[in-house]
């Protein structure tokens, strides 16, 4: 049998279960990129970017060189937006219920495919 995670267990697992999960493997980061992308229209944009060098996110965590990470582009100075590690990302994603939200274009994980998947809900 096919095994599906669904976005707020894999964003869940990007920020609470960081001992067994590393937000920045693609099989969770999609649920961040998925959820962001379902926000958008509400939200204001974010960019992802890869980092350059150790720094630390707005809620004190460290970013390390190599990572992705997420900036807003709200303010036109640049140092003026908020920076924020992957997984902080996936817990104000799962906290602000995305899961909830339209899909974007994805609404699971394939383990077994290894990629995001889109699964239509069936009718009651």
């Amino acid at each position: 049998m096919r095994k599906l995670e669904t976005l707020d267990d894999c964003l869940f697992n990007a920020f609470a279960n960081s001992n067994l999960f590393n937000p920045q493997d693609k099989s969770l980061m999609w649920a961040i990129i998925e959820g962001l992308n379902r926000l958008e229209t509400m939200q204001g944009n974010w960019r992802w970017l890869k980092a350059r060098k150790d720094h630390k996110c707005n809620r004190g965590c460290t970013i390390e060189d190599g990572d992705i990470y997420f900036r807003t582009t709200y303010a036109s100075d640049w140092e003026a937006n908020p920076q924020v590690r992957a997984g902080c990302m996936a817990m104000i994603l799962y906290y602000k219920e995305v899961h909830r939200l339209p899909p974007f274009r994805y609404t699971h994980w394939d383990c077994e495919k290894e990629q995001a998947v889109k699964v239509e809900q069936e009718s009651p």
